[in-house]
């Protein structure tokens, strides 16, 4: 396993900075374990698609980004059609650090606190020119972490107050995906809260509610 930091361009930066819908997804730390992964950019990974169109991960991130974007639609049945939204959207890490298929909270809360990582990542939420409207945020770890690092006066993670926010599963994880369109579709532009609010919703597999 590599131990070069990843970085998190936007699908398409140019698109993504005048961008009004900005999507950012939020997950623990890249999984560089996979011999398919020949980079260390997560946008260079869903540019490319390095691990194929049909890659659950990729499939899964699609299907939410959908659900938000709501407005611009599939442009044709290619593996192609999915740009027009992905051209709104970045995905970044909590931890730049390569990590393993299972992601650590302890692991990833250890980087957070590291000299000035937190600052770091801070910029991808509250930069002025490109801070995102919608930020999903992916799975226990990151759920967890966001809400102890929080407002915290320790902790030096800051999230723009005019952002909105939701918890949602990690795209790794094993939800099917006639659950996850079907909430996408139907549910889940309509959960996002302010990011600054006490409780936000959060959506399970099993049971469908938050």
């Amino acid at each position: 396993m590599s131990n070069v930091k990843w970085t998190f361009s936007p699908y398409n930066e140019e698109v993504y900075k005048k961008s009004k819908n900005r999507v950012m997804f939020v997950g623990a730390d890249p999984n560089a374990e996979k011999e398919a992964v020949k980079t260390t950019d997560m946008g260079e990974w869903f540019r490319e698609r390095l691990e194929g169109f049909n890659n659950c991960f990729y499939q899964r991130t699609v299907k939410m980004l959908a659900g938000v974007l709501q407005h611009i639609e599939d442009d044709g049945v290619g593996e192609d059609r999915h740009v027009k939204r992905l051209e709104h959207m970045r995905f970044i890490d909590l931890k730049a650090t390569p990590g393993g298929p299972e992601a650590k909270t302890v692991q990833v809360r250890e980087y957070l606190e590291t000299g000035d990582n937190a600052k770091k990542v801070s910029k991808y939420f509250n930069d002025p020119d490109t801070f995102p409207k919608y930020v999903i945020l992916l799975g226990n770890h990151v759920h967890t972490l966001f809400f102890e690092f929080r407002g915290s006066k320790d902790k030096d993670l800051i999230f723009h107050e005019k952002s909105l926010a939701v918890c949602m599963p990690h795209p790794s994880h094993s939800v099917g995906y006639e659950a996850l369109e079907q909430v996408s579709k139907n549910d889940l532009l309509k959960k996002f809260r302010p990011i600054t609010d006490k409780k936000l919703y959060k959506w399970t597999h099993e049971n469908g509610k938050g």
